[in-house]
Parts: C-alpha cells; sequence; structure tokens
C-alpha cells in the first residue's frame, strides 16, 4: 500500500507542476498577443511611413508639372513675341512653338513616368512591410509551439 504522506507530496508535486505548466503557458499567450500586437503596429507605421513617402512623391510630381507648363508657356510667348519682332510668318513661326509645346510636354510625361516608377518601388515596400509583419507573427508561433517541459521534481 501507498504511504498516505508519499501520496500526499505526489499530489503537491503534480499539482505544482500544473499549476507551473499553466503559468507558463498563459506567459507564452501573453508574449504572443504582445508580439501580434508590435507586429502590427509597426506595420501601420510602415504603411503610414509610406503612405508619406507617395503623397509627397505625387506633390513633387504635380508642382514639377505645374512648373514645366509655366516654363513652357514663357518660352512659347517669347518666342511668339520674337517672331512678331522679326517678321518672320507662317510655317517656320508655327513648327518653332509647335516644338516648345512638344518640349514641355515630354518634360510632364518624364515626371508621370517617374512617378509611376516611385509609386512602383513604394508597393513593392508595401509588400515588404507586409511580410515583415507575417514573419514576425510566424516567427512568435513557432517558439510558442515548441513544447516546455516541466522541471523534475526528484
Amino acid at each position: 500500500m501507498c504511504d498516505p504522506v508519499s501520496a500526499t507530496i505526489g499530489i503537491a508535486s503534480a499539482a505544482s507542476q500544473m499549476m507551473a505548466a499553466q503559468a507558463a503557458s498563459d506567459a507564452q499567450d501573453a508574449a504572443y498577443e504582445e508580439n501580434v500586437r508590435a507586429s502590427n503596429q509597426a506595420k501601420m507605421d510602415a504603411d503610414r511611413q509610406i503612405n508619406l513617402q507617395e503623397a509627397q512623391a505625387q506633390e513633387a510630381a504635380a508642382q514639377e508639372q505645374i512648373l514645366n507648363d509655366l516654363e513652357t508657356k514663357q518660352i512659347l510667348a517669347r518666342a511668339v513675341v520674337a517672331g512678331g519682332e522679326s517678321g518672320a510668318q507662317g510655317n517656320s513661326i508655327s513648327a518653332v512653338q509647335e516644338n516648345i509645346v512638344r518640349q514641355g510636354l515630354e518634360a510632364n510625361t518624364m515626371v508621370t513616368q517617374n512617378l509611376g516608377r516611385e509609386i512602383s518601388q513604394l508597393s513593392e515596400e508595401r509588400l515588404g512591410a507586409r511580410s515583415n509583419h507575417t514573419s514576425r507573427i510566424n516567427l512568435s508561433l513557432i517558439h510558442i509551439s515548441e513544447p516546455t517541459r516541466p522541471e523534475r521534481i526528484s
């Protein structure tokens, strides 16, 4: 038969191990939740920064296009005045004016293309931020799923 003192110690030991295992599990759950919260916050911060960069790029491109338009109009006006003062007329004046307008349009096209490339790069950064977010959460799941070994009581 079993010694009552030994049985009581065994039961107390098992209860202690169960409580320790539950505490460890609760600690892992809390750590996981904190990691998810931190990962979500980091993702939101990264997205906010990327969105800010995109807005700044769009604003800079719009300003550059406005300046290009203004410069084109100024050059065109000078060409019209110069043509009138020189007495030139006809196709040659039209060709010069069309060439000035074409150059302005080309400059704005380059601005638009550069903006498109910059926005594409920012989209890639968004994908990277999403991957980092997912990896951080998955990494915490790996650590949590590793079994904890209860201490051996002698």
